[in-house]
């Protein structure tokens, strides 16, 4: 079983490899664009990555260019897959190896939280402002989607996926809308909205390029409502806006695009390419790639990002999309 989750990392590879290259959007508009610099100025973030190969979290200092690492963490970690911090920096990370999610302070690197229960290969995670602890199980349909109360140990919801296919990442928004991407191997895949509480999703219908088959997975909502998906095999970051199921832009086309996470209150995204064993870095919503993170990595499947200046927890402050 856990030889099966760190073949997740080839996935959007061999998927990239084998599908013909869609049509990519044109760039963001200049006028959209910030500069390296200015964003280097005010970045005072972390940057984690979890490595599945090596079976390690690595820190990275935001500020800079081409960062060396400055931290690791080994300790309850087996073969980590995504990862979330929440409103006061707390890391989370999706053990798919030992189909746990563990937790740590800022700075920490051992444990202080440790949850299992209702758990079979988690590959993502998501925390909302209340604490509440939101797990993707990759080898059950039935409990697809696991919900923890904050401080809580026992799932409190579980939700049965509804397209016979495998959730691969999770979205929170400013209103707790649950956001999840489920991929089908015999189709294209499938982004669903859930209320706070709900077990019943809704199919927002995305579409990803035109013709082929595509794996999507990473997803973020900004401040505008506008959800942003990564697709591996396209490969690109695309940009729908509320209601819409079209993209209207897309940038990042390179590797294969994985997870994402906001920094700088969404000045910029940073996204796990799988192909390349690395995380990129780009202005949002400019485009513009301004920094790669390689040193140290074996791969590169999940992203999170504490400090400061960062939109923590995979949520926004953003309405709710209509």
């Amino acid at each position: 079983m856990k030889h099966s989750i760190v073949a997740l990392l080839a996935i959007a590879v061999l998927i990239t490899a084998c599908t013909p290259r869609a049509g990519v959007s044109p760039p963001f508009p200049a006028s959209s664009q910030r500069t390296a610099s200015s964003r280097r100025a005010t970045s005072s973030s972390t940057l984690y990555v979890s490595d599945s190969i090596a079976n390690k979290v690595v820190a990275f200092q935001l500020s800079g260019s081409n960062q060396p690492p400055i931290a690791t963490i080994t300790n309850g970690i087996d073969v980590p897959a995504g990862m979330a911090t929440d409103a006061a920096g707390n890391l989370y990370v999706a053990n798919a190896g030992n189909n746990t999610v563990t937790e740590y302070h800022p700075g920490g690197s051992s444990p202080v939280t440790t949850l299992s229960q209702g758990l079979s290969g988690p590959v993502d995670v998501a925390v909302d402002s209340k604490g509440t602890v939101y797990v993707a199980n990759y080898y059950t349909f039935g409990d697809s989607i696991v919900e923890f109360l904050g401080g809580g140990s026992k799932p409190s919801l579980s939700i049965h996926q509804q397209c016979s296919c495998y959730p691969t990442a999770l979205a929170l928004d400013a209103n707790e809308n649950l956001y999840v991407t489920y991929q089908n191997f015999y189709s294209n895949p499938a982004v669903y909205e859930y209320s706070p509480g709900s077990k019943d999703g809704t199919d927002l219908d995305l579409a990803f390029g035109s013709g082929g088959h595509f794996f999507a997975a990473g997803l973020l909502v900004d401040k505008a409502g506008n959800l942003i998906v990564a697709v591996g095999s396209i490969p690109s970051i695309e940009v729908f806006p509320p209601g819409k199921k079209s993209p209207s832009q897309s940038f990042g086309a390179t590797g294969s695009p994985q997870l994402l996470q906001f920094v700088n209150d969404e000045g910029d995204v940073v996204v796990s390419d799988t192909a390349n064993h690395a995380i990129e870095e780009y202005t949002y919503p400019g485009g513009s790639l301004v920094d790669t993170f390689t040193s140290g990595l074996q791969s590169a499947y999940g992203a999170a990002v504490g400090g400061s200046s960062t939109s923590r927890g995979k949520r926004c402050r953003c309405k709710r999309r209509t």
